[in-house]
């Protein structure tokens, strides 16, 4: 079998339903394998992708994907896409780069995500924020909804039918 696949090109892996989605850092795209590509040596496919992936989510009918240094969300169809679109908000974005992870709710029309991003030992608060997944809205932070007081960082953010969930790394609140 011919190997598509080595770590220092192809970084956050996400399955769905079959289908393999991966960030090819160095050429800026989403990477697309299906059983297909490791069975039958059939070469994987990529997204027409704008911007630099850093982070990928999906729901039934799309491929998610922030650009983190410019601040922008995009989405691709997860079949047939020919083009990406931009669904950045056009106002309520944070000031700040984006942190790397956000999650798509596929039970109502958001997406969430955080901002801004850490900056190694140094204490930020970070905001969560909710955006609709089309970009036909603005972004808004919700209240209350803090990462954490003490300039925690977040390392995992998840989400289940009734919460979102997140774990932090850095400044120790004692």
């Amino acid at each position: 079998m011919t190997q598509y696949f080595t770590s220092a090109w192809y970084t956050v892996p996400l399955a769905d339903s079959g289908t393999l989605y991966m960030v090819d850092y160095f050429n800026a795209k989403v990477v697309v394998a299906t059983s297909q590509t490791f069975t039958n040596n059939v070469p994987p496919t990529a997204l027409p992708v704008a911007g630099t992936p850093t982070s990928l989510q999906t729901d039934a009918n799309y491929v998610y994907w922030i650009d983190q240094g410019n601040k922008k969300f995009y989405r691709a169809k997860k079949i047939g896409a020919t083009t990406s679109d931009d669904i950045t908000p056009t106002s309520g974005m944070p000031g700040g780069t984006l942190a790397n992870a956000f999650v798509v709710d596929a039970t109502s029309n958001n997406i969430y995500f955080v901002s801004p991003n850490s900056s190694p030992n140094v204490a930020v608060t970070q905001q969560i924020y909710v955006m609709p997944k089309d970009g036909s809205g603005p972004a808004k932070a919700i209240p209350g909804a803090l990462i954490s007081n003490y300039g925690d960082s977040l390392s995992a953010f998840a989400q289940d039918a009734t919460a979102l969930y997140w774990t932090t790394y850095g400044f120790d609140s004692s």
